[in-house]
């Protein structure tokens, strides 16, 4: 590692702030417009959502017995899909729909690659 003389230049018209205001973690530029997710958890999960908003959007739009559900305006980046998949079975995206078949398919090949690993074993082709 080098120290150098080199100053930092701010980028002309660009602000972070906004830039990131749709967005969850760290990434941004994928040119996607944030849309409305709905979020629906199980009680137990959804009073630590509330306690700890996911993204300063947060809106809870139904509190019983049976679920806790938020809106969020949020552009669905990868980094909100791995946080969403982080909630397992106490979660269940209600909209969009694409969002939802976005999680589906990676939960499949989730399953998908654990059958295929345990084909593997029960034939004894893996080597330890």
């Amino acid at each position: 590692m080098e120290i150098s003389n080199k100053k930092f230049r701010n980028i002309p018209d660009y602000d972070p702030v906004t830039a990131f205001k749709y967005n969850f973690g760290i990434i941004n530029g994928t040119g996607e417009l944030p849309q409305r997710i709905v979020l629906s958890f199980t009680p137990t999960e959804g009073r630590c959502i509330n306690s700890l908003l996911l993204h300063h959007s947060q809106v809870e739009i139904i509190n019983n017995e049976q679920e806790r559900c938020f809106e969020y305006h949020l552009v669905s980046t990868y980094d909100l899909k791995m946080e969403l998949l982080s909630y397992g079975d106490t979660l269940k995206v209600l909209e969009p729909e694409s969002l939802q078949e976005d999680l589906v398919k990676i939960l499949s090949k989730t399953l998908q690659r654990y059958r295929e690993k345990k084909t593997e074993l029960q034939k004894g082709s893996l080597l330890y």
